[in-house]
């Protein structure tokens, strides 16, 4: 299984992303998003463009697949903060493990049958922001900081209350 930092290198190294970057000087990392689900692993990373669009890069074991900027689904009008490599020091591995350790003492009943992992810089840090979908359609959310792999917040609720929203 790759890693965050391997998929990061790879993507730094891949001659399509460097003649991207050269054209796109001022965007910059804004996430990676982590899908488990799959044999293996795929991995979204995204950069933030000057019009808050996102371009997307999928690391895949074989190649790197960038897409057309997007239009970002986001709360409010806050910008988008950068992700800086450097502060991230707790691993996938380690914020996964405390994830499934939060779940099965505090919500044992919501087993997780699909996992959504995003390394992002929200206001409260940088943190995973790891949600798990049961086969009870509840949520439950997580936001781990990035640095030292503590719980910021956690949050469990129904796809009904979710939908309300």
């Amino acid at each position: 299984m790759m890693t965050i930092a391997e998929a990061c290198s790879k993507l730094e190294h891949d001659y399509v992303f460097k003649v991207w970057k050269q054209e796109n000087t001022e965007s910059y990392l804004a996430h990676v998003f982590i899908d488990t689900q799959y044999r293996g692993m795929i991995i979204d990373i995204g950069y933030c463009n000057p019009d808050q669009t996102i371009t997307t890069f999928r690391i895949t074991e074989k190649q790197v697949i960038v897409s057309k900027p997007e239009e970002v689904l986001k709360q409010n009008d806050a910008p988008i903060l950068p992700l800086s490599k450097e502060e991230v020091i707790t691993t996938l591995a380690q914020a996964l493990e405390t994830a499934e350790h939060c779940q099965k003492t505090k919500y044992p009943k919501s087993t997780p049958i699909k996992k959504f992992i995003v390394l992002q810089h929200l206001p409260i840090g940088q943190v995973y922001n790891i949600t798990y979908v049961s086969q009870t359609m509840e949520t439950l959310n997580m936001k781990i900081c990035a640095k030292t792999g503590a719980i910021l917040e956690e949050n469990a609720q129904s796809f009904v209350n979710v939908a309300k929203k």
